[in-house]
């Protein structure tokens, strides 16, 4: 048997169907990590029927379902699909091919189909028991379990060994068999405990059937002395019977005569109040043509007035459409006329910004620090001349002293020079301090320079996001606006036809109208009517034009009503006494009957509110029309309750009393007035919410041009700060070339005195030599005083070249900050010229917009306009016609009716007499039906006594002897008692339950014997079993470990030899080149292999028909995975292997391989490569 396919759909990561076809042999399945290679286990372990979530790496069960991705919906059903060869009968199923699915809804609903039929997860767990893919099974590894089978305890894992020996069928039989005996040991116990309570109570009860059996005795006596008693009372009223019977014969024929005459008389009134009848339904059908044409006419009057309100609604709107038109056009210039000013002052700033340009350029070009280098050139080198003459006059000086003055001559210059030297020094010092200072100023202007530049710079980037954060609130102001005037208008125009009761018929709008004239009228039925929003069509539909009737205080108050719309001819009303109305309720009967329909919503009364004054006026509108969710349930609930009631549908349907149905709807859908207040109210909401949604947006605009004008004032006072930094860093900058100038000169000036005190010494030259050297000296002494008046000059000349060039440099300075300053405006001129432009273009298009809705208003005003007014004088005389056929109709009405009265008081006179006659029959009947009772009675107790006895008495006795014997055996009777006469049967059913008792307890003895018995064979084959298998991979599990190893040795150990049911089994290793060592202490790759080792060695000893591996090999280095690999390729014979897997060292033996990836995010994809041709 081999696995052949798997189906996954809407499983985990596997959103879209996938089938994955294995072969026989080796497959790999690769891909990167997060690609979803492990769900295909998880798959496969969760369609076999696993129900740990946790195992799952799930929360719940539910998580197992695609559960969506960024592009892709979340399903609601995951199901999978395992296909298996079944050609050699592994499983134990008659068909060659076997197919388990799996599919759970995101409802919990769960099922398990095997070879596409319904059945339960118990059957397919029989199915795969012992077949090395069921419960404990090692078919299927998971990522990072391959190591649990040795971290498991010694007991644990013996269940390996137990599930390669296939006696996972004997334990699991063994325990149903040890829940049999416990449930058999249960029955025992509680048949005996039954068994010793009966004994208990057959001693007592067997005394009392003996009482009883005496006493029934007796009572049969007195049964038969009774009887006779009975015959003798019949007899006398059977005589009694007979006369009564001629009495009442006779009393008939007289009541028959009277009851000729009436049906005569009743057959001409009948004839009499059908013609009534007729005129009524001719006079009837008038009222209601009458009805229809005033509805006519007061809908043709509500529409001319709707059409007059709607023309002047438009004229208004028109009017303020043209306003707003007329202002936008005035914006529109005003726009375009800021905008050409601010073109104006674009390219005046543009010709400012030129005009500064050329200034810096002009001023930079005036600069010469060259003229500068050159003077500075010229210095050095005169005082490095004047450095050569002062060492020559030295050299001079020193070979003209003479020999006596030498010394103290020495000495004295030496003292000067020194002093000199230390002032120079000093001079150095206090140049380099201040040089240092001024290079610090300057690199800390430099560092806030850069800050605050940084900061501007971030000021400029929000300067986008300004602006479209601005354009965005004003375009939302703008919606919320327009939304918010065109709601309010609705709601004011629904306002004004309710309040103005424009929607109400001429009658009861004529009577609201008036209602100060008429004190008793309290308002319509609409306005007292609280409805829930759900039931308002079924509530418009029941009371149709009653929710126009109008409620008033009393009696009086109606009639004052009718006779102020008759008086002043405002049309008809239907009015309302609170009061006087009779209550319509449901009956109780039907009432309990509706509470067990389905579809039944309630009682209209029960589910809407009125005023607890006008309770009685809501019971008589709803107190008898019942609520159903749907048209069939209401004809249903109708059915039950024979028709006797209307039932309204929730959608407006109607079956109405006596089975007829009403319902439907017109193409243009009408607003009651329910559905009209309902509506009025959400308008109101609406308008309400989008006033405040237009406060809010007025308020965010308003805090966000606040924003804006903080944000332009914080960036202009940055600007300004960076201008002025940037000219004292220059400033700074040119300080500290001085001061640098001024160090330089101070060195070289040191150097100088020090060369000079350097080059001091004294000599012992002749007197002939001091003429020539007192001339040469005088000579130098002139050529020094010459070059110390040049670099006085020089240095003069330096010193004006220098203070000109810091001025031209800080005017330099001033025009590069006035080139920024106007570079900046102009800036801002362009994007303040850039938003006139946005804003020109969006008063365009709101112009545009404008135009085209007056356009469209006046199209709708002149249809309105065209629109010809409905013909009421018409209408009005037909109602006047269908009044006068009124009046001829109640005359004929009043006349037959007049005839049908006479007829009424003859028919009265003969019922008085035929009452009278009644009365007598009735009572001599009632005297009858008392013998006849009392006779029925008598024989019943006749029968009852003679079925009590076995045979019936025929003496005949006096009746007074049979009074006093039968006292007799009542009052020995009374001494017997109390009787238990069920002790009789008690005793005889608790001695055959006694019985049968005994009997299951004999069985229940003999079943738990046979239990044990049962249950130590399959314990003697399970120590079989789990013997030789036990050894069997003993020895496979020792040479598979050298393969696999390439030496060392391991052995499997049992626990406890002599307990061969509850043994654990210890694993004892001994890696190449060690010792014998504890599992603990072995390296991760060494436990990986060892236990994969275990694995090989149990799929030798006995094959299953597949195994999956999950990144089994990842902790193995490449030399060990290459023998995992090998190992599998030599048992593909006989076990098919599915591996998940990253080494390369794995997929070079695969015959198949599979690729999981997931180029749609969340959502895995498969690629197949099939390998062997390329082998």
């Amino acid at each position: 048997m081999k696995l052949k396919s798997i189906q996954i759909a809407g499983f985990k990561s596997f959103a879209d169907p996938t089938t994955i076809n294995f072969e026989a042999g080796l497959t790999g399945v690769v891909g990167p990590n997060g690609s979803g290679k492990s769900n295909i286990i998880e798959a496969v372990r969760w369609a076999l029927g696993e129900q740990s979530v946790k195992s799952m790496r799930s929360n719940r069960m539910k998580d197992v379902i695609f559960s969506g991705s960024k592009n892709r919906h979340p399903l609601n059903r995951a199901e999978v699909s395992l296909l298996f060869d079944n050609s050699t009968h592994w499983l134990q199923s008659d068909f060659s091919e076997v197919k388990i699915t799996r599919k759970y809804y995101r409802s919990g609903e769960s099922i398990y189909l095997l070879n596409n039929r319904e059945c339960l997860l118990r059957e397919i767990n029989q199915l795969l028991l012992d077949t090395g893919l069921g419960e404990g099974s090692l078919s299927i590894i998971s990522q990072g379990n391959v190591d649990a089978i040795l971290d498991e305890n010694l007991n644990q894992r013996r269940a390996v060994i137990e599930t390669a020996a296939g006696v996972y069928r004997y334990k699991k039989q063994k325990q149903e068999s040890k829940n049999r005996l416990a449930e058999t040991q249960a029955n025992v116990d509680r048949i005996t405990d039954i068994v010793n309570e009966l004994q208990k109570q057959l001693g007592p009860l067997e005394k009392q059937q003996e009482t009883a059996a005496i006493y029934l005795q007796q009572q049969h006596e007195l049964r038969k002395l009774q009887y006779q008693q009975l015959q003798v009372a019949t007899s006398a009223v059977e005589q009694q019977q007979r006369q009564l019977q001629a009495q009442t014969k006779t009393t008939e024929h007289q009541q028959n005569q009277l009851v000729a005459d009436v049906k005569k008389l009743q057959l001409q009134k009948q004839t009499l109040s059908e013609q009534a009848s007729d005129h009524q339904q001719h006079l009837d059908d008038l009222h209601q043509q009458q009805l229809a044409e005033t509805k006519l006419v007061e809908e043709a009057q509500s529409q001319q007035r709707l059409r007059h309100q709607r023309r002047q609604f438009l004229s208004k709107q028109q009017s303020e459409l043209q306003d707003a038109v007329a202002t936008s056009k005035q914006q529109l210039e005003q726009v375009q006329a800021v905008r050409q000013q601010q073109q104006v002052q674009s390219q005046q700033q543009q010709q400012e910004l030129e005009h500064l340009k050329g200034k810096v350029t002009e001023q930079q070009q005036q600069l010469q620090p060259q003229q500068i280098k050159h003077l500075e050139q010229k210095l050095a080198d005169t005082q490095q001349a004047y450095i050569v003459i002062m060492q020559t006059l030295t050299k001079k000086e020193n070979e003209l002293q003479s020999l006596d003055k030498a010394a103290q001559q020495d000495a004295a210059n030496h003292k000067a020079q020194t002093q000199k030297l230390a002032l120079v020094k000093e001079k150095l010092q206090q140049a380099h301090s201040n040089y240092q200072d001024k290079v610090q100023a300057h690199s800390k202007l430099r560092q806030q320079l850069q800050t605050e530049e940084t900061q501007l710079a971030e000021l400029e980037t929000q300067r986008d996001s300004w602006i479209h954060e601005q354009q965005r609130l004003e375009q939302q102001l703008l919606a919320k606006q327009q939304e918010f005037q065109q709601q309010r208008a609705q709601s004011q125009n629904l306002q004004s036809i309710v309040t103005g009761h424009k929607n109400l018929y001429r009658g009861t709008r004529s009577l609201l109208a008036h209602r100060t004239q008429l004190p008793g009228v309290l308002g319509i039925v609409t306005d007292f009517l609280k409805v829930p929003k759900q039931y308002v069509t079924a509530m418009e539909t029941a009371l149709g034009s009653a929710l126009q009737q109008v409620i008033v205080a009393d009696v009086a108050a109606a009639q004052a009503a009718i006779r102020f719309l008759n008086r002043e001819h405002q049309g008809r009303a239907t009015v309302l006494p609170k009061n006087a109305l009779r209550v319509r309720l449901l009956s109780p009967t039907v009432a309990r009957k509706l509470q067990k329909q389905p579809g039944f919503v309630g009682v209209a009364s029960e589910l809407v509110d009125m005023p607890a004054d006008l309770n009685q006026v809501k019971q008589h509108l709803l107190g008898n029309v019942i609520i159903a969710t749907d048209l069939a349930q209401a004809t249903s609930i109708s059915k039950a309750i024979e028709h006797r009631y209307r039932v309204v549908s929730l959608n407006g349907d109607v079956v109405n009393a006596g089975g007829s149905i009403t319902g439907g709807k017109n193409q243009q859908k009408t607003t009651g007035l329910l559905q009209q207040r309902e509506q009025l109210q959400q308008l109101q909401q609406q308008t309400q919410t989008l006033q405040t949604a237009v406060r809010q947006a007025e308020t965010d605009l308003t805090a966000f041009q606040t924003r804006q004008q903080q944000w332009q004032e914080t960036r202009e006072a940055k600007f300004q700060a960076v201008v002025k930094l940037r000219s004292e860093v220059e400033i700074a900058k040119a300080a500290v070339v001085q001061q640098q100038q001024l160090v330089q000169q101070q060195k070289r000036d040191y150097q100088a005195v020090k060369l000079l005190l350097q080059n001091q010494t004294t000599t012992d030259q002749a007197t002939s030599q001091r003429a020539q050297l007192v001339l040469e000296i005088n000579d130098l002494k002139e050529q020094q005083l010459k070059q110390q008046s040049l670099t006085k000059e020089q240095q003069q000349q330096l010193s004006t070249k220098r203070t000109a060039l810091a001025e031209q440099q800080a005017q330099l300075n001033t025009t590069k900050q006035q080139l920024m300053l106007a570079q900046e405006r102009f800036r801002q001129l362009e994007h303040d010229q850039q938003q006139r432009t946005q804003q020109q273009q969006a008063q365009q298009q709101q112009q545009h917009n404008l135009q085209r809705r007056l356009q469209d208003l006046t199209t709708e005003l002149e249809q309105i306009r065209a629109t010809p007014d409905p013909q009421i004088a018409k209408l009005q005389q037909v109602i006047t016609d269908l009044e006068v056929q009124l009046k001829q109709g109640k005359a004929t009405i009043e006349m037959l009716q007049a005839q049908e009265h006479d007829l009424e008081k003859t028919i009265d006179q003969q019922q008085q007499l035929l009452l009278q006659t009644g009365e007598q029959r009735q009572q001599q009947t009632q005297q009858l039906k008392e013998t006849k009772q009392r006779l029925q009675a008598l024989h019943e107790k006749q029968t009852e006594l003679s079925q009590k006895m076995d045979e019936l008495p025929t003496k005949q006795v006096d009746s007074t002897q049979l009074t006093t014997k039968i006292k007799q055996l009542k009052t020995r009777l009374t001494e017997l008692e109390p009787v238990n006469l069920g002790a009789i049967q008690a005793f005889r059913e608790t001695k055959k339950r006694m019985d049968f008792m005994q009997s299951q307890l004999d069985d229940l003895l003999v079943a738990r014997q046979k239990l044990l018995s049962v249950m130590n064979k399959m314990d003697q084959t399970v120590k079989e079993k789990f013997k030789a298998t036990f050894v069997a991979v003993a020895q496979e599990f020792s040479q598979v470990f050298r393969e696999m190893f390439g030496g060392g040795e391991a052995r499997l150990v049992l626990e406890n030899p002599t307990e061969m049911l509850t043994t654990g089994i210890d694993i004892k290793v001994q890696p190449p080149g060690k010792r014998f060592r504890s599992l603990n202490l072995l390296s991760g790759g060494e436990k990986s292999l060892t236990a994969l080792a275990l694995l090989f060695a149990i799929i030798r000893v006995r094959a299953v028909p597949f195994v999956i591996l999950d990144e089994a090999e990842s902790a193995l280095d490449p030399a060990n995975v290459d023998r995992f690999a090998r190992y599998m390729k030599q048992l593909k014979a006989r076990t098919q292997f599915i591996v998940i897997t990253h080494r390369k060292e794995t997929m070079i033996y695969a015959d198949q391989l599979y690729g999981v990836t997931m180029q749609d995010s969340g959502v895995s994809k498969l690629v197949a490569v099939d390998l062997k041709g390329s082998n």
